[in-house]
Parts: C-alpha cells; structure tokens; sequence
C-alpha cells in the first residue's frame, strides 16, 4: 500500500498473510490460500505463527513451498503425515513484518494503521480503522460511534498516514 507521507511508527508488526485451507496428499503438507496471492511470505520468513481453531498457539516452519492453483502447497517442519496436516486446517497464519523484505519509503502493511483515525479529505471524522476485509480487493472497516463504513482501498484512496491519522479519499455517494 502506498501512502502520500511517510509512517511514522515502523516498528515490527504480526501480520496475517493467510490460512490453512485443509490437508494435500499423505505427507504432511498442507493446501495455504493467502490474503494476497502475490505475498512471498511463506517463501522468505523462517517462521510462522499458526493460530489454532482450538484457541492454540504453534510456531512453523516452512521447509517446502510450491504453487499450485490459487493455494501455496506447503511442508512445514515436523508435520509429517495427514494427521498432523488436517489438525492445521482452518489455522491462520501470521508473520511478523521485519521477517519480510522492506518496504519502499512510502509503502506500508494495512495492518500498521489499525486504530486510526480516518478523516475523509474534506477533513469529516469517519471513525476508526477497526479491521479489514480481503476479498478481491482490500477493503477498510472504519467503525464510528454509530456506523461501520466499508472503504474499497483503490490505488488513490489512502491520500496520507499521519500521527495516528489516515486520510481518504472516498468515492462520491458511498457514504450516503
């Protein structure tokens, strides 16, 4: 995501790249679909947090990763048959974002303006970025007192990244 001003707080952030949508074949692996299809997470980070269905934590380690379809077919070190892959299903996965390559000087991770304050370009309080939906396209959930908003994050929308503050662009009518 590209942003008009720097961000001032780059610190390392857990970002959730994907899920594990079930078990592939006899040998351990598993069937990933990820948030962002092009993400070269699973390919560069040594390791990964998987958030269990059961509420569980357990650190993985990818040792094998190929593409196949709209999935990532992964092995992670130590799950070595079926079993193990299909008690992985439905966990999703995080990385910690200084494990990823960096960033150009005016890009960041949606996950580091969580909490902010989104102020529509007419400078109007919208509310708060409360969460995002990943669909075919990235979208902001900006929760006010009152409302949620969904904002479609297109190529201008996000004008600038401020001390806490996010301001947009939005298309005429959405908010209406």
């Amino acid at each position: 995501m590209s942003a008009s001003g720097p961000l001032e707080n780059r610190s390392a952030i857990p970002l959730t790249i994907g899920f594990i949508a079930g078990a592939h074949g006899v040998r351990g692996e598993v069937k990933v679909r990820l948030h962002h299809p092009d993400s070269e997470a699973l390919f560069t980070a040594e390791h990964i947090l998987a958030h269990l269905r059961s509420g569980e934590e357990r650190e993985l380690r990818p040792e094998r990763v190929r593409p196949q379809g709209k999935f990532l077919i992964v092995g992670f070190e130590g799950v070595t048959d079926r079993s193990r892959a299909e008690a992985l299903k439905g966990s999703t996965l995080i990385v910690s974002s200084d494990a990823l390559p960096s960033l150009d000087n005016d890009e960041f991770y949606l996950e580091s303006i969580r909490g902010f304050q989104v102020l529509a370009e007419d400078q109007r309080s919208l509310g708060v970025i409360a969460d995002f939906l990943v669909t075919n396209m990235n979208i902001l959930v900006v929760q006010s007192d009152t409302e949620e908003h969904l904002i479609p994050i297109l190529e201008d929308t996000i004008r600038s990244t401020s001390d806490g503050i996010v301001t947009v662009r939005v298309a005429e009518g959405l908010l209406d």
